[in-house]
């Protein structure tokens, strides 16, 4: 009882600390070290489940840092023939429950991916389950799924209809994942094309989370040449976490269990990125993850072939003042290059 009280007590203190801060110091100075260095330490005062939690909370109360202002026209781009204002995503996993997306569109992103939403709800796997490698500027997670169900997230989702007008240039995702005990990982799939594609722009299907058995055994070819009959593919996603463990990692949480994400894929996503775009002579657009946290990371990846890029782990901790920075660095690196616009930059490395 006490236990849980005064957990609930710092939680708020946290919580409260970290909103009011934000709100009232940084939107009227938008001080990007500021935010780095007291306001995101303030979160890593509980654990980073919680944190996360926390996260979404003051994101569904509008508490999150805004940037409302347009953004720079070099940014504008295209994406599956939509518009798209900036070539700059949210990745799944962070609102997981389509709790916060609108709000997360007033951050700056172009387009927020909300889920792994799975057909029925499901707790996931065990805490702790999500660790800060802090020297590494990574996160490992091993969430497992754990989401709301299609039901709970469809009932969130359809507001998007109302306030689509209110974003334009802005895309919404869809995530979708399988449950833990699925037998029949399309039927989980189709599902959520049902239930949940009349909601979003574009709908993704998961097949590569390392913490949901059995579910990269979809990955191999003859299951995935079976997937591929069923559904139409427009598009990629390249990649998601990895059960890789670099040597050079140092945090003492780096021999948790789990996919690994942040600085250390940057390298690794991004030759993934231009193998892909070899693979597919550029004619299916990809959208490039795995160790954003910079102008010049997203335009490398763009340059390998992404037609557009989403981050989440720098997010842990820069803030989502980075979003800011990242579509300003960007479009100076755009026009320093002699690019004109986005799409000019996509593949160029292989076009030299």
């Amino acid at each position: 009882g006490l236990r849980f009280f005064f957990k609930m007590v710092r939680w708020w203190a946290v919580a409260g600390l970290a909103g009011l801060t934000s709100s009232v110091y940084c939107i009227a100075t938008d001080n990007r070290l500021f935010y780095r260095h007291v306001v995101m330490r303030a979160f890593r005062v509980v654990d980073a489940e919680t944190a996360h939690v926390m996260a979404i909370r003051l994101a569904q109360m509008g508490l999150m840092l805004k940037f409302n202002s347009a953004d720079d026209k070099i940014l504008s781009t295209k994406l599956w023939g939509k518009d798209l204002s900036n070539p700059i995503g949210l990745a799944a996993g962070f609102d997981k429950d389509a709790k916060a997306f609108s709000n997360l569109f007033d951050v700056g992103f172009g387009f927020v991916e909300v889920g792994s939403v799975t057909p029925l709800p499901q707790g996931g796997n065990p805490r702790p389950r999500v660790f800060r490698l802090l020297s590494d500027q990574a996160i490992i997670n091993r969430y497992g799924f754990n989401s709301c169900g299609q039901v709970d997230a469809a009932g969130r989702l359809k507001l998007w209809e109302l306030k689509r007008n209110r974003y334009p240039g802005k895309l919404l995702g869809v995530n979708l994942g399988i449950n833990k005990n699925s037998e029949d990982a399309f039927s989980d799939y189709q599902q959520g094309i049902t239930n949940l594609g009349g909601f979003a722009d574009y709908i993704v299907v998961n097949v590569s989370s390392p913490n949901t058995p059995g579910l990269r055994k979809m990955q191999e070819k003859e299951k995935l040449l079976d997937l591929l009959t069923k559904v139409k593919v427009d598009g990629l996603i390249v990649s998601n976490t990895t059960l890789q463990r670099p040597p050079y990692l140092k945090s003492v949480h780096r021999i948790e269990k789990g996919g690994l994400s942040g600085h250390p894929l940057k390298d690794i996503s991004t030759q993934a990125i231009s193998e892909f775009y070899c693979l597919t002579k550029g004619e299916i657009p990809i959208v490039g993850v795995g160790g954003i946290a910079s102008g010049q990371d997203a335009y490398e990846k763009i340059l390998a072939g992404a037609s557009a890029v989403q981050l989440y782990s720098a997010l842990v901790y820069h803030g989502p003042v980075l979003i800011k920075a990242i579509k300003e660095d960007l479009a100076q690196i755009l026009r320093e290059n002699g690019f004109s616009s986005v799409q000019e930059a996509v593949g160029k490395q292989h076009r030299q």
